[in-house]
C-alpha cells in the first residue's frame, strides 16, 4: 500500500514541498500513529490558548482594579468575580494551561522520536524493494546521506509544526478576534498585514526551494566524498594523493558555499521587506486611531491592543523562520523518494506450484537475449543435474550477466528457459529457494561469523558445522567468541571461506559459483573444488564462472563465451 502510494506520486511529478512531505509522512504512519498525530494536532488548540491568555492577564488586572468591564473574545468576562476569586482564577488558568501544554509537548516529543524509528524501518523497506537489474541508481554514500538526513530531520518536521506553527496560527486567530472586539479598524489593518506577510512567506518558499534542493545535492556529494576517502584510504596513502582529494573537496565545498550564499541573500531581503511592512502597518494603526472617531475607551483595552499586536507580529515573524526550517526538513524527507526503484520488477511469471514442489534437474536457456547500454548477447545453453559446468571467457563477455539473468537479477529482452523439459518460465526469480549463489565479491554483514554463515537462518545446520571444520575456520570462530565481532578484521581469503560455507551448506537444486577460488590458498582451493564435486555427485546442477585452470579441470562441460 505504501509502495503504491509512493510510485503513484513519483509517476506524476517529483515534489519536495512542505505539504508534499507531510503527505509522505502521513503515508508512512500506521492507523495508531495517525490517530496519535490527530490527537496531537487537536492538543495544539491548548497551546494556542496558553499563548493567547498570558498577554490578557495585565489587561484583566487593570480592568478589575479600575472596576471597568473587560471582555475576552467579546463574550468572556472574569472581572465580575470578587477580588480573591478573580486572582485565584487568573493564576489557576495559566497554570492549568501550562500543565496541559507541557503534556502536549511531551506527546509531540515522544511521537517525533517514534517516527524517527518508523522512517528507519521504511528506509530499509525502500532499499530492499525489488528492482529491475538491481539498479540502485546512486552511490552508497549518497543513499546513506539521504536516509540519515531524513531520519535526523523527522523531529524538526514534526515538533515545530505541531508545537510552534499550528499553535502560532491558532493563537494569531484568537488574538485577531480579540483585536477586532476592541477596534475593528485595527483588526482590519492587522489582517491585511498578515495577508501581505504570508504572501512574502509563500514567495520566499517558492524562490528558495530550488536553492535548498541544490544544497542537499551538494551535501550528498560531500558525504559521498568522505566515504570514498575512507574506502580508498590505502590507495590515497600509497600514492600520496591527499592533495588531490583536498582539491576535489574544495570544488564540492565551493558549490555548496555558493548555494548557501544564495539562500542567505533570499533570507536577508525577505526580512528587510517583512520588517518594513510591519512598521508601515503600525504607523497606519496609530494614524488611523487618531484620525478617526473610533477610540479605545479603557486602559485595559489599550493594554490588550498593544500586547496583542506585538504578539501577533512576533508570531507572524516566527512563521518565516519556521517555514524556512520546515522547508529544509521537508526536502530531506522527500529525498527518500529518490532511492525508490525507478523500474520495479514487473511482469514476472506466475508462480508454478508444481515446479515449487519438484526438483530442478534441467535448465535450458533458449534464445536468451540480454541487452543493456552497449552490451547485447543471445544465449542458448543447457545445464543438467549431476554435472559441473564451467563458464569462461574474456572479461565483458557476459558470464555473470548470464547467470544473473537466469536467477532473475537482470532483465532479459526476449527468450525463455525451460525447466525439466516442461516448465516454460522467464527466469528462476520465483524459485529462489531452489538456488544457492556464491557472488564474486565477499558479502558480509556487521554480525558474528556464525550469523553470517547461517544467514538468513539464526543457527548453523549440521552441514555448515562440518564445512567450518573442513575449511579450517574453527579457530577464527573461537577467536571471535572471545573478542566479539571480528568480521572487519578478516582477510580476503577468510571472508571468501565464510561465503563459500554459507553457499554450500544450503540444500538447493542449483548452485552458482562466481570465481570461487579467488583469494584462496592452494589448500582451500582444493577443499572448495572437492565440495563442488560432492554437490555434482548428489545430482545437483553446478555452474561455475572462472578463469582458473583448476576449476576447468573438474568441469564436465566447458562453456566458452
Amino acid at each position: 500500500m505504501c509502495y503504491n502510494f509512493f510510485m503513484k506520486k513519483i509517476k506524476t511529478k517529483e515534489k519536495s514541498g512542505i505539504i508534499h512531505s507531510y503527505k509522505l509522512l502521513w503515508g508512512f504512519m500506521n492507523i495508531k500513529e495517525k490517530i496519535t498525530f490527530i490527537c496531537i494536532f487537536l492538543f495544539s488548540i491548548i497551546t494556542a490558548l496558553t499563548k493567547t491568555f498570558i498577554p490578557l492577564i495585565p489587561s484583566l488586572i487593570i480592568a478589575k482594579l479600575s472596576n471597568e468591564k473587560f471582555l475576552i473574545f467579546g463574550f468572556i468576562n472574569l472581572t465580575f468575580l470578587n477580588t480573591i476569586s478573580f486572582f485565584i482564577v487568573i493564576c489557576a488558568i495559566p497554570i492549568f494551561l501550562w500543565v496541559l501544554g507541557m503534556l502536549h509537548y511531551r506527546m509531540i516529543d515522544v511521537f517525533a522520536r517514534k517516527m524517527m524509528c518508523v522512517i528507519n524501518e521504511k528506509s530499509q523497506d525502500i532499499i530492499l524493494l525489488e528492482r529491475k537489474n538491481l539498479d540502485f541508481g546512486m552511490t552508497i554514500g549518497e543513499t546513506n546521506y539521504i536516509i540519515k538526513s531524513a531520519v535526523d530531520n523527522i523531529y524538526n518536521l514534526i515538533e515545530p509544526f505541531c508545537w510552534n506553527l499550528v499553535g502560532n496560527i491558532l493563537s494569531v486567530i484568537f488574538m485577531s478576534i480579540q483585536i477586532f472586539t476592541i477596534s475593528y479598524i485595527a483588526g482590519i489593518i492587522e489582517l491585511c498585514l498578515i495577508i501581505i506577510i504570508l504572501l512574502c512567506v509563500f514567495i520566499r518558499t517558492k524562490i528558495q526551494k530550488g536553492v535548498v534542493d541544490k544544497i542537499e545535492v551538494e551535501n550528498a556529494k560531500i558525504g559521498n566524498h568522505f566515504l570514498m576517502s575512507l574506502t580508498n584510504l590505502s590507495m590515497i596513502t600509497m600514492l600520496k594523493s591527499k592533495h588531490k582529494e583536498l582539491q576535489e573537496l574544495r570544488k564540492l565545498n565551493n558549490s555548496f558555499y555558493k548555494e548557501n550564499v544564495k539562500r542567505a541573500n533570499i533570507g536577508f531581503w525577505y526580512w528587510v521587506i517583512v520588517i518594513a511592512i510591519e512598521y508601515i502597518g503600525l504607523a497606519g494603526i496609530i494614524i488611523t486611531y487618531y484620525l478617526t472617531s473610533t477610540k479605545v475607551a479603557i486602559l485595559a483595552s489599550i493594554t490588550t491592543l498593544i500586547a496583542m499586536m506585538n504578539e501577533v507580529y512576533g508570531m507572524v515573524e516566527e512563521w518565516g523562520y519556521l517555514i524556512n526550517d520546515l522547508q529544509t526538513s521537508a526536502i530531506k524527507l522527500a529525498n527518500l523518494e529518490k532511492i525508490y526503484p525507478k523500474h520495479s520488477i514487473k511482469n514476472q511469471d506466475e508462480v508454478n506450484l508444481a515446479l515449487l514442489n519438484e526438483k530442478i534437474s534441467k535448465i535450458e536457456a533458449i534464445n536468451y537475449k540480454i541487452k543493456f547500454e552497449n552490451f547485447e548477447k543471445i544465449y542458448n545453453q543447457v545445464f543438467v543435474s549431476g554435472k559441473i559446468y564451467v563458464i569462461s571467457g574474456m572479461s565483458g563477455q557476459g558470464k555473470t550477466t548470464l547467470i544473473n539473468a537466469i536467477c532473475g537479477l537482470r532483465e532479459i529482452e526476449s527468450g525463455r528457459i525451460i525447466i525439466n523439459d516442461k516448465y516454460n518460465i522467464k527466469n528462476l526469480y520465483n524459485y529462489r529457494e531452489k538456488i544457492s549463489y556464491l557472488f564474486q565479491d565477499s558479502l558480509l554483514f556487521d554480525r558474528s561469523l556464525t550469523q553470517n554463515i547461517a544467514y538468513p537462518e539464526d543457527n548453523l545446520n549440521e552441514k555448515a558445522k562440518e564445512l567450518i571444520k573442513i575449511f579450517n575456520m574453527q579457530e577464527i570462530v573461537k577467536r571471535e567468541q572471545k573478542k566479539g565481532n571480528i568480521a572487519s578484521t578478516l582477510s580476503g581469503g577468510e571472508k571468501k571461506r565464510i561465503d563459500i560455507i554459507r553457499t554450500i551448506s544450503k540444500d538447493r537444486d542449483v548452485y552458482f559459483f562466481d570465481e570461487p577460488t579467488n583469494e584462496l590458498d592452494a589448500l582451500n582451493v582444493e577443499n572448495v573444488l572437492s565440495q563442488i564435486k560432492v554437490l555434482a555427485k548428489d545430482n545437483k546442477i553446478v555452474i561455475i564462472i572462472s578463469h582458473d585452470k583448476r576449476c576447468l579441470n573438474i568441469a564436465d562441460t566447458k562453456v566458452e563465451l
